[in-house]
């Protein structure tokens, strides 16, 4: 089921983080257990390599606050605003979240995927390519919102490749600064 799913991989992410942040590792979980388990060869970052959780709903957000270090997320809603809307609601239940677990929301870096639900329909064309202060604003309403990561589609139609490189090499610094 759906549940059981999402509580395995809760679980799965709990012992891949041991796993990768402890020389010996035993763990017993209700889907898994491992006695005196040996990471060889162990991570070279400390105190792990990063852990990414990609959650909409509302128990893979959790395991997300528990867990991760990186959090990612989406919205599928075809009209942006509402996107913006629904994006920004999910940033505050994460930070509360996070507070819930005992964690400073500052220690789990946001990340998004920027989605064009109507990409599909146009044909693979990206509105926010072709629209470069639509891209601005909702770069701008994302990182106001806390993400520091935004994930952006490759652009399948080739004709907006020139958009995109445009996007990437002039705007997205400027959008830094």
């Amino acid at each position: 089921s759906n549940g059981e799913r999402v509580a395995r991989f809760g679980e799965y992410v709990e012992l891949v983080g041991q796993l990768l942040g402890q020389e010996i590792t035993t763990y017993a979980g209700e889907h898994y257990s491992a006695q005196g388990a040996v990471m060889n060869p162990s991570s070279t970052q400390s105190p792990r390599v990063p852990i990414v959780v990609a959650a909409l709903g509302p128990k893979m957000l959790v395991h997300a606050a528990n867990h991760a270090d990186t959090w990612n997320t989406m919205s599928f809603d075809p009209d942006f605003n509402r996107q913006l809307d629904e994006l920004a609601e999910r940033a505050r239940h994460m930070e509360v979240l996070c507070e819930e677990a005992g964690r400073d929301p500052a220690s789990l870096r946001f990340s998004v995927n920027l989605f064009d639900a109507e990409a599909r329909a146009a044909g693979g064309r990206l509105r926010y390519y072709d629209d470069e202060d639509l891209f601005a604003r909702l770069v701008g309403a994302l990182v106001d919102e806390g993400f520091s990561d935004i994930g952006l589609y490759y652009p399948s139609d080739p004709d907006q490749l020139p958009a995109f490189e445009h996007l990437a090499t002039d705007v997205i610094p400027e959008l830094r600064r």
